[in-house]
């Protein structure tokens, strides 16, 4: 009890050193620090709960922060914010109808994000990356513009429509670099590098074929099961 200061008049009780408790149930549900101070919260090998109820047990569904080794979790939240300490400035809201990033955070990192639009700067590129895989998926569809779209993975790249169609357009074209799709044959050392894209069914699977003769298409192929890229 020598850690714990009562004061009466301001209904405050207040903790002088660090303090091990298992539930604590604040009256007003306000719990600050001293000015200038931190205020450390720290579970030993838990979570953090911080949740709202009604008397001592809280109700299902009621607003509720759980914050883990790995993880921050808000939950039953009609709006999360957060302010700088020293402007009182909102820098991130949830209710924000286009969130910008805050100038100085040139990257946002995040596991998963359900968004409607994601859109870049007018002289800025948008660039979304891993370094282990990414999923792109709209429940309505998904379309991308720019000047310039460009895909690449390290090993990868997977276009898939459920129930429309996939529409690669461009008012220049579309290029695909080819270095690394298969061949169905390899060609003489002196022939133009001149090629077909070709789609196996139903993979999916896209192999180019070298052009020879003029009409020559993906459908006049015969290679060996062996070297056969639909296998």
């Amino acid at each position: 009890m020598e850690s714990l200061e009562f004061l009466p008049g301001l209904h405050v009780l207040r903790f002088l050193n660090n303090a091990d408790l298992g539930t604590v149930i604040p009256h007003q549900g306000v719990v600050s620090g001293f000015q200038g101070q931190d205020l450390r919260v720290t579970g030993e090998s838990q979570p953090v709960i911080i949740q709202t109820g009604s008397g001592k047990q809280s109700r299902s569904g009621s607003p509720s922060l759980e914050v883990g080794p790995e993880w921050t979790v808000l939950s039953s939240v009609d709006e999360f914010r957060v302010r700088s300490p020293t402007t009182g400035r909102t820098v991130f809201s949830t209710k924000y109808q286009g969130f910008q990033l805050p100038k100085g955070i040139p990257n946002l990192n995040v596991k998963e994000a359900h968004v409607s639009r994601l859109v870049s700067g007018k002289r800025d590129p948008l660039i979304v990356s891993s370094p282990y895989q990414i999923l792109l998926k709209g429940n309505g569809g998904l379309e991308m513009e720019g000047q310039n779209v460009t895909w690449a993975a390290g090993q990868n790249l997977y276009l898939k429509s459920v129930n429309q169609s996939l529409v690669l357009d461009g008012p220049r074209g579309i290029r695909l670099s080819v270095d690394k799709l298969p061949m169905s044959v390899t060609p003489p050392p002196d022939a133009p590098y001149w090629f077909k894209l070709c789609v196996c069914l139903p993979s999916g699977r896209v192999f180019r074929v070298p052009v020879r003769d003029s009409g020559y298409g993906c459908n006049d192929i015969r290679f060996p099961e062996s070297i056969n890229p639909c296998s």
